[in-house]
């Protein structure tokens, strides 16, 4: 059962097959070792969007969901979207219980519209199933700030 595709600023993804339903958790009978992950940070990167995006999946996976949400989304219009944001760490939490714990992160893409947006796709991939996440963001004057962030399991949009 698929995880619902959820951004802070409480879209769903209506490409999503399964409707956005939530999945029902399964309980793990045993908890695998933990191993470091390798996070890869893609080279057409500004270095402000590669820290960012580095300590947020360092963070994530350390099981520090709260921290990586905050700090993802620290000095940005989504810092207030507390309801949004709380439905996202839920569920980010929800992700290596339902899938297991994370063996790597691989980034995607990154993709430019002009020179002030920027998307960036990741595949996360867990123990049983992978997770696709993308972040947008947005350069106005000299900074690049985030927009918007979901994640799924929905990986037929990559296809």
């Amino acid at each position: 059962n698929p995880l619902p595709s959820v951004s802070p600023i409480g879209e769903r993804n209506p490409a999503s097959p399964s409707g956005g339903e939530a999945s029902p958790l399964r309980s793990e009978a045993s908890t695998p070792a933990k191993t470091e992950v390798s996070i890869p940070i893609q080279n057409d990167l500004p270095d402000a969007i590669k820290t960012r995006l580095n300590a947020f999946f360092t963070q994530l996976e350390a099981a520090n969901v709260d921290v990586a949400v905050s700090d993802l989304v620290k000095n940005t219009l989504l810092e207030n979207k507390t309801q949004e944001l709380n439905l996202v760490v839920s569920q980010l939490k929800n992700l290596p219980i339902i899938y297991g714990p994370i063996l790597d992160i691989e980034p995607l893409s990154t993709k430019y519209a002009g020179s002030s947006l920027l998307m960036v796709r990741y595949l996360v991939r867990l123990r049983d199933h992978p997770a696709i996440f993308e972040f947008y963001f947005y350069k106005a004057q000299a900074e690049w700030t985030l927009l918007k962030f979901w994640f799924n399991d929905q990986m037929q949009s990559l296809f």
